[in-house]
């Protein structure tokens, strides 16, 4: 027990432990929530994952799972998981005296904790198979984000299937408004004066051509109507290049029977009623194949540098 708790072991506590309520911290303070992507809510998701807080969160949460593989390698496998469950438990122990953490993330710890020790196990089988440090490291982060996609997906359906009807109409009218929101109009209104700018600009091309001002003396009855013609669609078109203009060409797109039509275009689709009464399933397959996909690209790029940095540091100098 007292080589248990040596000096280097309580030090290895301590890291895992930080590294923890670190990455809780960073991620509660960036605001994210499942709710804001099942509604399909842009202003807050982007607000969330373009901060300063989501960014740390992105940057520490691999620290904790590569300082578990570096312990894992080259180790006695009883101590090593016994020391990282306690360090665990005790990070998560201190996030939930701290911050106020919700019964997602007490089923998120629990599945962590079990993720991990079937990590700590491969990782000590692959070292007796291989010594190349960066195989064994690949090995294990790629087992770590495929457990994390699947705790991803078990954590949808568990937080979605008892209200689905419920999400799936909140995501049916965060469709809507994506679509129809109130600030789409503006979009819409720069695409209409664009579009008679540019209609604008090849009218006065033409008339300001010689061949054109040549059929000004022309006494022919359907050249001075062309002429005619010409000139009303100019005069036209720079008396409608005007938002007001354009509020009454287009439809109030914020209009309640408008986002009710297209609800009802939205449920007439083919398999809808298939995707709402399986929403659960459907939206958490979509977002772990997100996470599965960020993993890929940012998780097991940063935590294999981690991984390298602390198997130098606790193997050549402890």
């Amino acid at each position: 027990m007292s080589e248990l708790f040596s000096k280097n072991n309580l030090f290895k506590i301590g890291l895992i432990s930080i590294s923890i309520i670190l990455w809780v911290y960073f991620y509660l303070a960036s605001g994210f929530s499942l709710n804001q992507l099942i509604t399909l809510n842009l202003g807050p998701i982007f607000t969330s994952f373009f901060s300063i807080n989501f960014l740390m969160f992105i940057l520490l949460f691999p620290l904790t799972s590569s300082l578990i593989i570096a312990f894992s390698i080259n180790s006695n496998i009883s101590e090593n998981v016994i020391l990282s469950i306690i360090s665990m438990l005790f990070g998560f122990l201190i996030s939930f005296l701290v911050f106020p953490l919700s019964f997602v993330f007490i089923l998120f710890f629990v599945l962590y904790i079990i993720a991990h020790i079937f990590i700590m196990y491969l990782s000590y089988n692959k070292f007796g198979e291989s010594d190349k440090f960066t195989s064994i490291s690949n090995f294990s982060l790629s087992k770590v984000s495929l457990f994390f996609t699947i705790i991803i997906f078990i954590i949808c359906i568990i937080i979605i299937m008892p209200s689905q009807n419920e999400y799936a109409i909140k995501s049916e009218a965060g469709l809507v408004n994506l679509i129809v929101g109130n600030d789409f109009s503006k979009f819409l209104d720069a695409s209409y004066n664009i579009g008679n700018a540019s209609t604008l600009s090849s009218i006065n091309y033409i008339t300001s051509s010689d061949e054109y001002n040549s059929l000004r003396y022309v006494n022919d009855v359907y050249v001075k109507e062309y002429l005619s013609y010409m000139s009303d669609i100019e005069k036209n078109i720079l008396s409608a290049n005007d938002s007001k203009d354009f509020k009454k060409i287009y439809a109030n797109l914020d209009d309640v029977s408008i986002k009710t039509s297209l609800l009802e275009a939205i449920d007439s689709m083919p398999f809808m009623d298939l995707v709402k009464n399986n929403f659960a399933i459907v939206f958490a397959i979509l977002f772990a194949s997100f996470i599965n996909l960020l993993f890929i690209i940012l998780f097991s790029s940063v935590g294999l540098l981690y991984c390298f940095i602390f198997y130098k540091l606790f193997y050549k100098n402890l």
